[in-house]
């Protein structure tokens, strides 16, 4: 179809089962909602998406109205099949595409490689075919947009089991627990110095690369860089102490 507010979903040849068939137009509906969302800058979708289904075949055609004046449906499409695209192109980063975005093509493509069937997306007489590729990019910019570098100022908790020692950090805006993870020989360079800010209920300022949820929480912090902060400086006999009741000697 050449009418550019159309845009259009083919998977496989011949019979397709309907649960793998609906859960492809599911996710590609999604994907089109997801980029109005982000172009329109609202919290709704300001278009809605009519259907049909050509007889006799695996196309189904989406056709964009808009529910208002701030959009428009051409350059949804456009946007929507160029990000689709840029996926399936190394190393490009799709525009418009949200986190939501992303994890629906990431199951687009999924549901092409599992079913073995081909997912092919078409508008004004363009096609791009939905591959593994598409899973490589969105988890490289997913992974991207689920980490980011920062710091922590709070307490630690510092707890041993027979696989080592496990350290928290309760952030002092949120109070919530974020895991510390030190790579390498970080632990060995810190490892004294928060066992004795734990014992002495000290505060302590951690620096790292921090991972997050989709939401948006964090869940834990590679450790590059650890201060504590306040007090006088530490007790070596002291310290020697703490280790060996922690059984870290």
């Amino acid at each position: 179809m050449s009418d550019p507010n159309y845009i259009t979903l083919k998977m496989g040849e011949g019979r397709v089962p309907y649960k793998r068939f609906l859960k492809a137009v599911q996710a590609f509906h999604a994907i089109l909602d997801n980029v109005a969302v982000e172009c329109a800058g609202e919290p709704k979708t300001p278009v809605a998406w009519n259907v049909s289904v050509e007889e006799g075949s695996n196309l189904v055609h989406f056709h964009g109205e808009p529910t208002g004046k701030t959009i428009d449906v051409e350059t949804v499409v456009r946007v929507a099949y160029t990000g689709l695209s840029d996926l399936e192109t190394p190393e490009r980063v799709p525009k418009h595409f949200s986190v939501a975005a992303l994890e629906n093509a990431r199951k687009l493509a999924l549901l092409a490689i599992e079913s073995g069937e081909g997912i092919v997306i078409r508008t004004n007489g363009e096609r791009v075919a939905v591959s593994a590729q598409t899973i490589v990019n969105a988890d490289k910019v997913l992974s991207t947009r689920y980490q980011d570098y920062g710091s922590f100022v709070g307490q630690l908790e510092v707890l041993s089991d027979r696989r080592g020692a496990k350290v928290l950090i309760y952030d002092e805006v949120s109070g919530e627990g974020i895991k510390c993870y030190f790579p390498d020989d970080a632990w060995e360079k810190y490892r004294a110095l928060s066992i004795q800010a734990f014992d002495e209920k000290r505060r302590v300022s951690i620096y790292g690369l921090i991972r997050y949820r989709p939401s948006g929480q964090p869940t834990r912090i590679d450790v590059e860089q650890m201060e504590a902060l306040g007090g006088d400086d530490f007790d070596p006999l002291a310290l020697a102490g703490m280790l060996n009741a922690h059984g870290t000697t």
